[in-house]
């Protein structure tokens, strides 16, 4: 709640400790030449991945998960491809339409992301008891949640 002697900081530190995420995850990328696998394209593997295991996975599910427009989708799975991290293929249900499969390089890539989103999950809650992380997500989930349209 803000007053007149208590100014806003909620906003502000939020916005600093995403700053020093986003810092930290940019140089563990770098240092394990992994550059490329920004946000979107690690989200979208790990979303491909999840997903395949249950049936195949084309754009258009790309596209609702992340809540991004049909061309977004397509400039992402692009990048994918060049990075050689998935290949299309047509779907054996339906020839209409091309299905996303991860590679080797794909899989590997990830596995690395993901240990990195581990250490920066440790990182982050380093020194809080299980119940001041479980407070946390519940304080962090209800912000989203006021700030939802």
């Amino acid at each position: 709640m803000h007053t007149e002697d208590q100014p806003m900081e909620v906003g502000r530190l939020l916005r600093e400790l995403m700053i020093s995420i986003h810092r930290y995850v940019g140089e563990q990328l770098s240092e394990h030449d992994l550059g490329d696998m920004k946000g979107p394209q690690s989200m979208a593997l790990g979303y491909i991945i999840k997903a395949s295991k249950e049936d195949e996975v084309f754009s258009k599910d790309l596209e609702k998960m992340m809540n991004i427009r049909k061309s977004s989708s397509s400039e992402l799975i692009g990048r994918l491809i060049k990075n050689g991290y998935v290949t299309t293929e047509k779907s054996e249900k339906d020839g209409r339409y091309k299905r996303l499969i991860v590679t080797e390089e794909g899989y590997a890539a990830f596995q690395k992301v993901h240990e990195l989103f581990v250490q920066v999950e440790d990182a982050l809650t380093a020194g809080l008891s299980e119940e001041e992380v479980a407070q946390l997500k519940a304080t962090l989930h209800h912000l989203h949640k006021n700030v939802q349209f």
